[in-house]
């Protein structure tokens, strides 16, 4: 029983400092998504213009 505390303490001990992990990628995926949706609506906005224009 005594080992068995231990271990579940063990456990406890290393959830509580554990640090999310996220991969680098992550951040470039974001970024790249950013730039994605800023690029779409630029070209929805020029669609707009040109069909108001029509």
């Amino acid at each position: 029983m005594e080992l068995l505390d231990e271990a579940r303490e063990t456990i406890v001990t290393a959830f509580e400092q554990a640090e999310p992990w996220l991969p680098p990628e992550l951040a470039l995926a974001a970024d790249r998504l950013r730039q994605d949706a800023d690029r779409l609506a630029a070209a929805d906005q020029l669609v707009s213009g040109y069909q108001a224009s029509l």
